[in-house]
């Protein structure tokens, strides 16, 4: 199975790169105002994007699933924006620390909730939290002596450590899924493992990139979703959309659909 800490902070490290890398070509770093407002807002989209396209990596084995980056990134702008505004005007109350302070742990809040769109069942509240400690260590390490980019790339990198950090460490229950390829002979394609946390939202299953469990079919498929999995108390059920069934799912079996087998993880 994928190590998600290691890649949430390789990703976030290089949404950070590519954000310092643009705001030194772009020359934004040479104004106060633009300085804060517009890195602010390159920061949070990047660092957020990137974090949403290692989440559809994760869960689809594909560097092609671009699934929600594009919202993501948007989002990111204005939120990232908003920080910085408020970072640049906090400048003339506090102290110049008080207002960096401000500035990285909001655009790093704005990461983190770039993230919660895609990562099933993360709590915005965790994300946020979780993406503005990473903007605040981030901004403690490049005051120890880095230059800007490798304190935005250590900022994004903290940030999707403590955002991969916070979903494991607050989660209830979660399933390990392990989709099979599909062939007709033999091949060298490898099962692909990696798990999602189970909560208030269903974890929805189908044949589009768009879906949580994103399944392989043998034949044609018409559906594009399939069924969902939910908790209903202390259990954890597939619906399916085709007969409306329901199947609970239980540690003691695993529970196969098409191509992909799921198995229940701890609740309590």
């Amino acid at each position: 199975m994928i190590n998600k800490k290691g890649l949430f902070a390789a990703g976030a490290g290089i949404g950070g790169a590519v954000s310092a890398i643009l705001a030194n070509i772009l020359g934004i770093l040479d104004s106060p105002f633009s300085s804060w407002v517009l890195t602010g807002a390159i920061d949070a989209a990047l660092i957020g994007a990137f974090l949403v396209y290692v989440q559809n990596y994760y869960q689809s084995n594909s560097w092609n699933n671009t699934n929600k980056v594009l919202n993501g990134a948007s989002k990111g702008l204005g939120i990232g924006a908003a920080g910085g505004l408020l970072a640049f005007l906090s400048m003339g109350i506090f102290s110049d620390e008080i207002g960096r302070l401000v500035g990285w742990s909001i655009s790093g809040a704005a990461a983190g909730y770039v993230a919660s769109l895609k990562v099933p069942n993360l709590k915005v509240q965790v994300a946020l939290i979780a993406g503005a400690i990473g903007g605040a260590i981030g901004l403690i390490v490049m005051n120890l002596g880095l230059s800007y980019t490798m304190g935005v790339v250590v900022t994004g990198a903290v940030i999707g450590l403590m955002v991969a950090t916070s979903e494991e460490v607050f989660r209830k229950a979660s399933i390990n899924i392990t989709l099979k390829p599909i062939n007709a002979g033999i091949s060298l394609v490898k099962p692909h493992n990696f798990n999602l946390t189970l909560g208030a939202d269903p974890i929805s299953v189908g044949f589009t990139d768009d879906m949580d469990i994103n399944l392989t079919s043998e034949g044609i498929t018409v559906q594009k979703q399939i069924g969902s999995i939910t908790v209903e108390g202390d259990n954890v059920f597939f619906n399916s959309s085709i007969d409306n069934k329901k199947v609970e799912i239980t540690h003691e079996k695993t529970f196969s659909v098409e191509n992909c087998e799921i198995r229940l993880q701890a609740i309590t």
